[in-house]
């Protein structure tokens, strides 16, 4: 298969998966949160913005607004890091995490569905 073609059928199965999660979340009347970012800090209470930046393969200036937002919204708590008070250690609030795990659920369900057909040997390949 060419580049240019693989380009196109990736770009096309983010598409059709970022529409589905989008209708799932509109079916369940959900607010968009950043579900990896908040998934990673619940997994990994007292992290860093730069480890959450360096897990998602996204800029820190990203991880610095999305985590303004949700400390904005009480779903994500700063704290000085005890031994380094240059640096904040990020938690999961109590409200932000039922919605982060019913998200993280919900995220689940879609990428089953989405990846239904692809069996172990062409899901090794991509």
């Amino acid at each position: 298969m060419q580049n240019e073609e693989l380009s196109k059928k990736m770009a096309l199965a983010f598409a059709l998966r970022r529409t589905a999660l989008n209708r799932e979340r509109e079916r369940l009347h959900q607010k968009l949160i950043p579900v990896p970012l908040m998934a990673y800090v619940l997994e990994h209470p007292g992290c860093t913005q730069g480890e959450i930046a360096d897990f998602l393969y996204i800029s820190a200036a990203s991880v610095a607004a999305s985590c303004k937002r949700l400390e904005q919204e009480g779903l994500l708590e700063r704290r000085v890091d005890p031994v380094n008070r240059r640096k904040n250690q990020l938690f999961v609030t109590e409200a932000g995490e039922t919605p982060t795990r019913e998200k993280r659920a919900m995220l689940d369900r879609v990428n089953a569905l989405a990846f239904a057909g692809i069996d172990e040997g062409d899901a090794q390949a991509f």
